[in-house]
């Protein structure tokens, strides 16, 4: 009797492993001498198919060779130099008073702060605290400008995005340090149809793009924010960088960072990829060490990636400066060599206005909101 129940165990566990070997939706634990097989949750994005994906897995903080050039071709973006014009023809109100103000308070923290208090996690908690108390300056102006009054600041928000490029997967899964979440979304910087620029054409392996290779059996594109939040839209993006980088290393960074961020966001709302948006989203961003500051803009005209596309469509990058806010800080005394164009210009892109008919009802065209709205993890892309 006690071998007809060992040799029924031994089946039962090889058919369990058969099961799992087989279908990626079954997992087997060992538990006391018994074999519990686990439903896992279909894939939802990947395609059609209820099978794991091997996909490409794209790091923001890049080591590659010529990243930018690389980054521009598997985002099909275009790179202008420079902050677009909307953001450099924004007045800031008592100029003089307002960027003092900015200029004082990033003295006050950095300047007498504890300096012998060791900090584990260099720089994110200096930048933090730093952001923290200079921005301060800026929301006593929500008053004129409402975007700030109606928004949220988020602490490390949870990003994912996926698409496809030249038959291959990727995914990317950024962490800014702070997104600026508004009601309403940021006027185009752009006409979607415009031509600013070309893509490289030639086509790079994933070998060459400094990736590395995970299966996954769920991916959720996220933006950060659920899509009936009050404050579903992206306005500006805090991105940190740790190790020195040249010039090209910060704008990729900056680029997949703000794309991943848009076309989460994009797909989490209902656009569906290898398809032109019909709203194109706007972000901007600022890349920063504590001393060094990067502005960038980012606007998604489409998510048609294929190769044999007839979409003319593409994204835009505007890379602006690296400023220096700072020379060096003395201790208990006063900060040395202070850029008042460089607060100025984070003054700028926080003080940008939101476009009141860009609001969330807007979204997908045509949108009828009596219709129960059917979840993007339901589709699958491309069809």
């Amino acid at each position: 009797m006690a071998c007809a129940k060992m040799r029924s165990l031994r089946l039962k566990n090889l058919v369990c492993l058969s099961l799992y070997k087989e279908s990626p939706l079954l997992s087997c634990t060992r538990s006391y001498g018994y074999v519990h097989v686990e439903k896992k949750k279909p894939p939802h994005i990947l395609g059609p198919g209820w099978l794991w994906r091997k996909c490409n897995v794209v790091h923001p903080h890049s080591k590659i060779v010529d990243p930018l050039t690389k980054y521009q071709w598997l985002t099909k973006s275009v790179v202008v130099q420079g902050l677009p014009e909307t953001i450099k023809n924004i007045e800031i109100p008592d100029d003089a008073t307002t960027v003092d103000n900015f200029v004082q308070r990033a003295e006050e923290y950095l300047v007498f702060q504890d300096h012998d208090r060791p900090s584990y996690r260099i720089p994110e908690l200096k930048i933090s605290g730093f952001l923290q108390s200079t921005l301060a300056s800026v929301w006593p102006l929500g008053d004129e400008f409402e975007h700030l009054r109606d928004s949220h600041f988020t602490f490390e928000p949870i990003v994912e995005c996926y698409w496809r490029r030249n038959g291959h997967n990727f995914v990317c899964q950024p962490t800014p340090l702070y997104t600026l979440h508004t009601a309403n979304g940021l006027d185009l910087f752009c006409d979607p149809e415009a031509q600013l620029g070309t893509i490289p054409p030639v086509k790079f392996l994933p070998s060459s793009l400094g990736v590395f290779k995970r299966s996954f059996d769920q991916i959720t594109p996220f933006g950060g924010c659920r899509r009936h939040s009050p404050f579903p839209m992206t306005h500006t993006l805090f991105m940190t960088y740790r190790s020195a980088a040249s010039n090209d290393q910060l704008l990729a960074h900056g680029l997949i960072q703000l794309f991943a961020q848009a076309a989460g966001e994009a797909v989490h709302k209902g656009f569906k990829l290898d398809r032109p948006l019909s709203f194109p989203l706007v972000n901007q961003g600022i890349i920063t060490n504590g001393q060094y500051f990067t502005f960038v803009a980012f606007q998604l005209n489409t998510l048609d990636f294929r190769e044999d596309s007839n979409d003319t469509r593409h994204n835009v990058f505007w890379a602006g400066p690296t400023m220096r806010f700072y020379d060096d800080v003395v201790p208990g005394e006063k900060l040395e060599g202070v850029n008042k164009q460089c607060a100025a210009t984070i003054v700028k892109l926080l003080l940008n206005r939101t476009d009141v008919k860009r609001t969330k009802i807007n979204w997908i065209e045509p949108y009828d909101i009596t219709k129960p709205w059917k979840r993007p993890m339901d589709r699958i892309p491309g069809n």
